[in-house]
């Protein structure tokens, strides 16, 4: 996460204007030389070319006459039924943009290259070459009206969207949060045509002050702390709002109400996104305030949690207690976490315990766990989403299915958030062995475009509800969501984008017609596909 030192501008998606300060769109940078600034990056162009060009013919030779490592994770995928809609260019992209992600020194050294290129007004050359590489691969567009074709391409393929203003550094004030909060609320607006295949969804760091996320939290760490029988000496007194701060507060309440109450007219579901640890439990307080209200005949409004947290499976434990006692449903959106290195480094620096999972192991069983527990508790509400607290949805037995308990009413909703093969296969067993019908709307999956492309359309080829997760916005604001991109996709032989890789490999060379490498079968893994050791996939 980070924050942009000049406030952005208010983006009106009616009229697109471009922005007027800084911008690498608008020809006007920090130096005020307007078109000659333009003009002045246009000499760039040939080399800009080159980085596109390069990488592209490289993909394409090593596709045709290439033996690559990653082949070996191919065993019996029909490549010609799963990516049966997308052409021989589309997947050409992908598989160069995908190949740029697995290079270490270029995720390592990318965001640091951008920020000096920006230090000497030069970020517009930069941008243009984000914006026709990584920001195409990972970004609908930076407008709205862009995100339409790619709504209906996904909704054609029963594959349902998750319009997400990915607009990350909005520390800006009152004008550019009220701006961010009417733009998904647009979204939900334009999502609604069709309700069945929408998600919505929002980051509460884009609608009010970092400082003021972490002051509440720092309270309700301490309130915590208190509540349990500790001393204020562990964790310092009290910091009491200031009048601008409780003011802040009001706004920011009433800008989620708004989102919430658009969302409830429209029947399009909200996720809220988790953040770093320092902003989470005023987040979470936030939603669970929001829940009780909007939660009520279906799970409308979804929390994130984050199980690569060692304290997430016991959170998760006392909401869905929670929610229960007061009688209003839990949405649950289950990620292992983006923040690893962040929440680290901050917890060393602070001398304060490391609030992430010691192993990799111990993630994938917190998931599991977390997985298990929220379709236990699982609140059914049926193909058409009208709720049917008091009666089951008759499919045939499965054999071992798991019969529900009489004396709990379910509560929860489920968003299976997961790019990790393995976790996706357990969860459609879990789903199946509790004879749940996969059309009911409380239980859906969800990927991010641009990654994990080929379980999005094997989900969907089952029958399985199936979102894809897709940002748009103004390209130099959503800079922090592709930085997290590329960062997730560096894997090693083994991982989802490793496969997702040799699948488009080889995809693109039975339309070539050239005959697959001859490769010694992979090894046998020696954990069974649903041991958490044998996931591959990173926090």
């Amino acid at each position: 996460m980070s924050s942009s030192s000049t406030p952005p501008t208010t983006y009106n998606d009616t009229t697109h204007k471009a922005p007027k300060q800084d911008s690498p769109y608008s020809g006007e940078g920090s130096s005020g030389t307007g078109n000659k600034s333009r003009r002045g990056w246009t000499r760039f162009l040939p080399w800009m070319a080159g980085l596109i060009a390069i990488p592209s013919a490289y993909t394409a030779y090593s596709v045709l006459y290439g033996v690559d490592e990653e082949d070996r994770l191919i065993q019996n995928d029909d490549t010609q039924a799963l990516y049966r809609t997308k052409s021989t260019p589309d997947l050409l992209f992908s598989l160069a943009i995908l190949k740029l992600c697995s290079i270490q020194t270029l995720v390592h050294y990318g965001p640091k290259a951008l920020g000096f290129l920006e230090s000497i007004h030069l970020s517009a050359p930069a941008y243009w070459v984000v914006k026709k590489t990584f920001f195409k691969n990972f970004c609908a567009g930076t407008t709205m009206a862009e995100t339409t074709a790619l709504v209906e391409s996904l909704n054609k393929e029963s594959i349902g969207v998750i319009l997400d203003y990915a607009v990350e550094a909005a520390n800006g004030g009152k004008e550019q949060w009220d701006s961010v909060a009417e733009n998904i609320v647009r979204t939900i607006e334009l999502s609604s045509k069709n309700n069945d295949l929408a998600f919505s969804c929002l980051k509460v760091s884009g609608l009010t002050s970092y400082s003021l996320l972490e002051r509440l939290s720092a309270n309700i760490e301490i309130v915590t702390v208190l509540e349990k029988g500790g001393h204020a000496s562990q964790v310092g007194g009290l910091q009491p709002l200031t009048p601008e701060e409780q003011e802040e507060l009001q706004q920011l309440e009433h800008r989620l109400h708004k989102i919430c109450q658009a969302a409830s007219h429209h029947g399009v579901p909200l996720l809220i996104d988790a953040e770093q640890t320092w902003y989470q439990p005023a987040i979470d307080n936030l939603v669970i305030s929001l829940s009780r209200r909007y939660n009520t005949s279906r799970p409308l409004v979804y929390n994130t949690y984050q199980m690569y947290r060692k304290d997430t499976l016991r959170r998760l434990h006392h909401d869905i207690d929670e929610a229960r006692a007061r009688g209003y449903l839990l949405g649950v959106k289950l990620v292992r976490g983006a923040y690893m290195t962040s929440e680290r480094e901050r917890a060393a620096s602070m001398g304060r315990p490391d609030p992430i999972q010691d192993t990799l192991a111990d993630t994938h069983n917190a998931y599991y766990q977390g997985l298990e527990l929220t379709l236990d508790n699982l609140f059914l509400s049926g193909p058409g989403g009208q709720g049917n607290k008091d009666k089951d949805i008759k499919l045939p037995a499965v054999k071992g299915a798991k019969a529900p308990s009489p004396a709990k009413r379910g509560v929860t909703g489920l968003m299976v958030g997961s790019h990790n093969e393995n976790s996706i296969l357990r969860a459609v067993d879990q789903v199946r062995s509790r004879n749940i019908d996969p059309r009911d709307r409380s239980v859906q999956f969800a990927q991010l475009y641009g990654m994990g492309d080929h379980l999005t359309l094997h989900l969907a080829h089952e029958g399985q509800r199936v979102f894809k997760y897709v940002p748009y916005g103004p390209i130099e604001y959503v800079m922090p969501y592709l930085f997290r991109r590329m960062q997730e996709n560096t894997g090693f032989l083994g991982s989802t984008s490793a496969k997702e890789r040799a699948l488009l490999r080889a995809e693109l060379k039975r339309r070539a017609g050239v005959a697959p490498s001859s490769l010694p079968s992979p090894s046998p893994s020696p954990a069974s596909p649903s041991s958490p050791s044998s996931v591959s996939e990173k926090k």
